[in-house]
């Protein structure tokens, strides 16, 4: 049993002493158009929906070796949808989201400075949103308070120019689990209010909701 423990810590101080510390973060930004149309008496109409969202994602972790590494993002996301007009009002949504994905990162295919690796993430997102109606001079708001829970591996490309500088993007949202929920406060017509919940569950894969999030990392 001895010869166990002192090997397990054998094994992890070599690992820690092998370990390349990296920190930087990533900006990512996206814009999307989503169009739906409907055919009524050989009349066409076509609806779009418009989203946009910024993001901004410090970034640590540590390479184990050359193929594996471990890190996690802590950052903000804000978007904006513009729902397409009802009966001349506009509708949109605007929020700001904290995310924390912890990563392992796996490097599958490596070309002199150019790596190809994928990471297996959890993900967990909240924030608040609020939601506008716009008409005839009137507008009508509501909070919206979100939660995101996920599990996904996202591909990724990474160059590395010196020793201690590393480019990387990753694409989209990739394969995986998404279980958001939607909360919005409703008048109930007695001066209190009840909540109103929406939930989403998806599975499957999605290169297009996130971009292209493009980060710069320093190796210690």
């Amino acid at each position: 049993m001895k010869k166990i423990i002192m090997s397990v810590v054998a094994l992890a101080v070599a690992t820690t002493m092998n370990a390349q510390v990296y920190v930087g973060g990533s900006l990512g930004f996206s814009s999307s158009n989503d169009k739906t149309e409907a055919s009524v008496n050989n009349v066409t109409v076509t609806e779009e929906t418009k989203t946009t969202s910024f993001e901004i994602l410090p970034e640590i972790g540590y390479k184990l070796n050359d193929n594996m590494a471990v890190g996690t993002v802590i950052g903000l996301t804000y978007s904006n949808i513009d729902y397409p007009t009802e009966e001349n009002i506009s509708h949109s949504l605007k929020g700001t989201y904290f995310n924390f994905k912890p990563y392992f990162r796996y490097y599958f295919a490596q070309w002199d400075k150019v790596s190809l690796f994928a990471d297996a993430q959890i993900g967990f997102v909240t924030g608040k949103a609020t939601e506008e109606r716009s008409g005839n001079g009137v507008t009508v708001s509501s909070d919206v308070k979100s939660t995101e829970y996920s599990f996904a591996v996202v591909p990724g490309i990474a160059y590395q120019p010196t020793e201690k500088i590393s480019i990387v993007a990753k694409l989209g949202k990739g394969l995986g689990y998404w279980h958001t929920k939607d909360t919005t406060p409703t008048d109930n017509g007695n001066g209190g209010t009840y909540d109103v919940d929406v939930i989403n569950n998806e599975f499957g894969l999605n290169l297009k909701s996130l971009g292209l999030t493009v980060g710069v990392y320093y190796n210690f």
